[in-house]
Parts: structure tokens; sequence; C-alpha cells
């Protein structure tokens, strides 16, 4: 897991890295797991510190992190401009997976004549 944070946070833009390693947040069940913030914080210290003199490493994980994913879902689906990509029970019923793939291609921050505004 170490590695693969450390390889998404070098994928992104350099201008992005510094603020990236410094605010790596925990959420959900399995980062529950006993000592698991340590020893990511401690893997990614030796990962970066060979490559990269003097950036720091800030992994958070707060107590409330179990319930993050739900809460943000919640905040997320309540915001008017997701309302498009809502899918009731008789779209699935109805249409199947396909009515996922039409939703979700609403929402294309790189296009810019994507029927919704991202939130930032």
């Amino acid at each position: 897991m170490p590695e693969m944070v450390y390889e998404g946070i070098m994928a992104s833009n350099i201008h992005n890295r510094k603020h990236l390693f410094a605010n790596i947040i925990l959420s959900g069940g399995n980062t529950m797991i006993s000592g698991l913030p340590d020893l990511l914080k401690n893997r990614l210290d030796e990962i970066v510190s060979k490559r990269h003199k003097g950036l720091a490493v800030k992994v958070i994980a707060s107590p409330e992190r179990l319930y993050s994913p739900w809460i943000g879902g919640s905040i997320l689906g309540s915001l008017s401009s997701m309302s498009p990509l809502w899918i009731s029970r008789d779209d699935y019923q109805d249409q199947g997976w396909k009515v996922i793939r039409e939703r979700c291609q609403l929402f294309n921050p790189a296009d810019s004549n994507s029927k919704l505004t991202l939130i930032t």
C-alpha cells in the first residue's frame, strides 16, 4: 500500500506533490486495522527520504474515519448539482447497467460541454 500511495502521488502534477504528501487522509473500515496509520507513515517516510530530501509526509487518521466515506457520500449526494446522476430503482430496472454508463458520462471535468459543474 505505501508504494501505491507513493506512485499515485508521483503520477500527479509536480506542483501538487508536496501538498499531497503532507495530507494523506485515511478513511474507511480497512484503515481501522491496528497500527496501519503508523506503518503507512513509517514506510512512506523511508521511500520518500531516499528520493526526496526534506519532503514531509503526514498521514491523517481521524478516529471517525470508519464512517468518513458514508459521510462524504451523503454530503455529495445531497448537492443539487449531483441530482442528474441519481439513479432510481425504476431507472435501473428499466435500463439495467446501461443507465449507470449513461449517467456517469454526464460528469466529465475535462469536457467543457459537461452537463454538471465540478465543485472544488
